[in-house]
């Protein structure tokens, strides 16, 4: 997930946005940056854009993390601080949020390949009542009810 974002960083980015130059492509460069919560905010907003689930967001999400706690361990790095979080703490509330939205995704997910949503049982139950009404004969109002 790391070499994804990297990715996303040096070819996808919207540099014209940036105050000041951007850091080396490099370990300590991206991820001693104070800006690495927006950089990663926008890089969810790119995978968002390619119809990832938010599980999978909430995944590399976690890789980024972890990359970031490797850095946060090494000698001579600086854990910075962005709108009055550290970008360890940034990180982590966006991947909270991934967690939030893969749960509600997960609730609405279809359970069974077979089984209707609310509105295609209404829409289901109004064909059948019209074609219940449409029927003339005894004969046509019992196939319309066995249909």
């Amino acid at each position: 997930s790391a070499l994804r974002f990297l990715g996303f960083y040096r070819d996808h980015r919207d540099t014209g946005a940036d105050a000041h130059p951007s850091p080396p492509l490099t370990l300590k460069g991206v991820w001693s940056d104070d800006r690495l919560g927006l950089w990663v905010e926008e890089y969810m907003a790119f995978l968002e854009a390619r119809k990832l689930k938010w599980s999978s967001k909430a995944n590399y999400c976690t890789g980024l993390i972890n990359v970031l706690e490797y850095a946060i361990s090494s000698e001579g790095y600086t854990l910075t601080e962005e709108r009055g979080l550290t970008v360890h703490a940034q990180l982590l509330n966006i991947r909270r949020q991934c967690d939030g939205e893969a749960t509600i995704e997960k609730m609405y997910r279809r359970k069974h390949k077979d089984w209707l949503d609310w509105p295609d049982v209404q829409r289901t139950r109004l064909t059948a009542l019209d074609h219940l009404r449409k029927a003339k004969t005894a004969t046509q109002r019992h196939a319309a009810l066995e249909d």
